[in-house]
């Protein structure tokens, strides 16, 4: 089954069922959710209380461009680690306007 690996502002990184992943979230790949859970647990950080993996670089209190960033660098880490994995699958609707 194909889940998304996603991560909110303050960096600590999810994994929901599907091409979904909730709102105010960046997503980072979408694959197998065991070769993200692999990924995400070689290169992600603990949290403090290790719970849970975030996104190195991403705490919360830096600028949003400098954690766009880090999430971006993040996510390319992963998808050349591992070539199951993909990018999110961003299409757009644009139409043709004929004049």
């Amino acid at each position: 089954m194909t889940c998304t690996a996603y991560c909110s502002r303050d960096g600590v990184i999810g994994i929901a069922d599907g091409l979904h992943f909730p709102d105010a979230c960046l997503p980072i790949a979408t694959g197998s959710r065991g070769h993200l859970t692999f990924q995400i647990v070689e290169l992600g950080e603990r949290t403090r209380k290790g719970r849970a993996f975030r996104v190195p670089g991403v705490t919360g209190r830096e600028r949003d461009h400098v954690a766009y960033t880090a999430v971006q660098t993040f996510a390319a880490t992963i998808l050349t680690r591992n070539a199951s994995l993909r990018r999110w699958p961003i299409t757009t609707n644009r139409k043709e306007v004929r004049s």
